[in-house]
C-alpha cells in the first residue's frame, strides 16, 4: 500500500490484487476477455459499492465525523460520476499498472468529493487520516456486498 496525497491530506491507496489475480498472473491482461472481466467488474462493483468500501474504514468515518450511515449517503451520489471520470482518463483497463491508477483516480474523486465538503476541518481530518491503517477485510466485504 502506498499513500496518495491530495492536497495534505494523506489517502491510503488500496489496490485490489484479487482482481489482477483472477484476471491472470502476467503483468499484462493478455486477452481482451479477461480485459472486459476485470473492467466490468470492476467498473460495475465501484458504481455499486465504491462509497461503502471507503466508508468501511475510519478515516472516512472518525476523521470526517460522520456515521458510516452518513459517509455512504454523502458520497454514494458521487460513485457513478467518479468512475466515469477515472474511465476519461483509463477507458481500458489492459494492466496491473493501469488497474492501479484507475483506482487512484477513483480514490482521489472520491476523496476530494469529502474534503470539499469538509474544508473548514481539513488541517484536523488530515492529522487524524494520517494516522489510521487500512481495514482490508472491510474493504473487501464492502465492495463484494
Amino acid at each position: 500500500m502506498r499513500p496518495l496525497r491530495i492536497y495534505s491530506l494523506t489517502i491510503p491507496l488500496i489496490f485490489l490484487p484479487f482482481l489482477v489475480g483472477c484476471a491472470s498472473n502476467q503483468t499484462r491482461f493478455e486477452s481482451e476477455m479477461e480485459q472486459e472481466i476485470v473492467n466490468s467488474f470492476l467498473k460495475e462493483k465501484l458504481k455499486a459499492n465504491g462509497a461503502d468500501m471507503l466508508c468501511s474504514q475510519s478515516a472516512f468515518t472518525q476523521c470526517f465525523g460522520r456515521t458510516n450511515q452518513e459517509c455512504v449517503s454523502d458520497l454514494s451520489p458521487h460513485s457513478i460520476p467518479c468512475v466515469n471520470k477515472s474511465e476519461e482518463k483509463i477507458a481500458v483497463i489492459r494492466d496491473e499498472e493501469e488497474l492501479g491508477r484507475f483506482l487512484e483516480l477513483y480514490l482521489a474523486c472520491m476523496s476530494t468529493k469529502s474534503l470539499v465538503r469538509h474544508s473548514s476541518k481539513l488541517e484536523e481530518i488530515n492529522s487524524c487520516v494520517a494516522e489510521y491503517e487500512v481495514d482490508e477485510d472491510a474493504l473487501t466485504r464492502s465492495l463484494y456486498k
